[in-house]
């Protein structure tokens, strides 16, 4: 409950942090369990507040998928939430680009190159990138 209480957890990553702590594996599993049919423990809510946070720090959803993969999160829920706002990344990918570039577009094909790279790092759609560097 202290770890939940901190922020939301999927379950898989509290079956890696507990783990190592306690040794009736089964009963960690039934506590887990309880959790999740009291409510407690959501890996739909983990998973719609850990993109709202990442996408608000400007991070791209390829590289939120790959985040939560690491965090043992049901694929099926991840792409749910990220196919939703497919379109709505495009305006995320644009305010990544005006805080880290402001808004002169680049100088040269190698400025250009170096953007795009920055906004492929970042997790964006190769498609959204090339989009928006087509409407600069």
């Amino acid at each position: 409950m202290d770890l939940l209480a901190r922020r939301e957890h999927s379950k898989g990553e509290l079956l890696h942090k507990l783990g190592a702590r306690v040794e009736d594996q089964n009963l960690l599993q039934a506590v887990l369990s309880q959790l999740e049919t009291d409510n407690l423990l959501s890996d739909i809510r983990f998973v719609e507040n850990y993109i709202r946070y990442r996408r608000n720090r400007g991070v791209g959803p390829l590289r939120i998928q790959a985040e939560l993969q690491t965090k043992q999160v049901n694929e099926g829920i991840v792409a749910e939430f990220l196919s939703k706002d497919y379109d709505d990344w495009f305006d995320s990918l644009a305010a990544a680009w005006q805080k880290k570039y402001g808004p002169d577009k680049p100088k040269d094909y190698q400025e250009g190159m170096k953007q795009k790279r920055f906004l492929h790092g970042k997790g964006f759609y190769p498609e959204h990138i090339n989009r928006f560097f087509a409407e600069l």
